[in-house]
C-alpha cells in the first residue's frame, strides 16, 4: 500500500517535533481523556484551519467541520446528523462552556446555496440538500437588494446568525444557556486579511477583534 507521500512526510515531522516536545501532554490526554471548554463549529474549507487560527493545541477544543459551518435545526434524531451528535456529546458529556460558530469569507457552500436560490446552478445531489440549512439567512440577504461583495458578506454573516438560532432550538443547549453553564458565539474569518470578527449579539454587529486597539465594526458591508 502506498499512502499519500506528502502526508507521510508531514506526519513524520509532527512525530519528531510536535509529539516529542509534548510527550507528557499526549500521555496525559491518552490516560485521562479530553476536557475541552470550547467547541468550534467551522467550515471544511482547507483555507480555514481552526486550530491554527486560534493557536490551540491537543485537548483544548472540540472541533466539528462541515460544509459552510452549518448547524442544522433539531429534528429529534429523525435523520443521521453528525453535527447534532457532536453537539450532544460536547454539551451533555464533555460539558463545554462555549460553542463558537465560525463562518468565513469566500465560502463555497454559502455561495452554492445563494446561486441555487437565484436559479444559477444545476442541482447537486448532496450539496444542495445540506446547504439548504442556510436558506432562511440567505433569503433575507437577497431581499435586502445587496449586490456583489456586499451580498456575499451578508449571506455569509446571516448564515452564522441562523446557525446560532438553530443552536437554541436544541433543548439541551437552550437549557444549558439558560442556567449559565453554556455560552454560544458567532465569528467570521476574513481569509485574505486573516482578520477575525466576533458577533456582538446584543447589537447584532460583527466586531473586529484582531488587534488590541479599539475594535471596528463590520456589519453587512464591505470592509477594508
Amino acid at each position: 500500500m502506498q499512502f499519500v507521500k506528502n502526508l507521510v512526510n508531514k506526519y513524520q515531522h509532527f512525530l519528531k517535533k510536535e509529539r516529542e516536545s509534548h510527550k507528557e501532554l499526549y500521555r496525559e490526554l491518552a490516560q485521562n481523556g479530553q476536557k475541552p471548554e470550547v467547541m468550534l463549529i467551522g467550515c471544511s474549507d482547507s483555507r480555514v484551519p481552526l486550530e491554527q487560527i486560534f493557536n490551540v493545541g491537543p485537548g483544548e477544543v472540540f472541533t466539528v467541520r462541515n460544509v459552510a459551518a452549518l448547524v442544522p435545526p433539531d429534528d429529534q434524531g429523525r435523520t443521521r446528523n453528525s453535527t447534532a451528535a457532536a453537539l450532544e456529546y460536547a454539551v451533555e458529556h464533555l460539558k463545554v462552556k462555549h460553542i463558537v460558530v465560525v463562518g468565513h469569507s469566500q465560502c463555497g457552500g454559502v455561495a452554492a446555496c445563494t446561486d441555487h436560490l437565484q436559479g444559477k446552478t444545476f442541482p447537486n445531489q448532496y450539496i444542495d440538500s445540506w446547504v439548504a440549512v442556510a436558506k432562511p439567512g440567505i433569503e433575507k440577504a437577497l431581499q435586502s437588494g445587496a449586490q456583489g461583495a456586499d451580498l456575499q458578506l451578508q449571506t455569509e454573516q446571516n448564515t452564522i446568525r441562523h446557525s446560532l438560532q438553530n443552536l437554541m432550538g436544541y433543548d439541551f443547549i437552550a437549557g444549558a444557556v439558560k442556567t449559565g453553564e453554556l455560552e454560544i458565539h458567532g465569528a467570521y474569518f476574513d481569509i485574505e486579511k486573516a482578520r477575525l470578527f466576533a458577533l456582538d449579539q446584543e447589537k447584532d454587529q460583527f466586531v473586529d477583534i484582531s488587534y488590541k486597539e479599539e475594535p471596528s465594526i463590520v456589519n453587512n458591508r464591505k470592509f477594508c
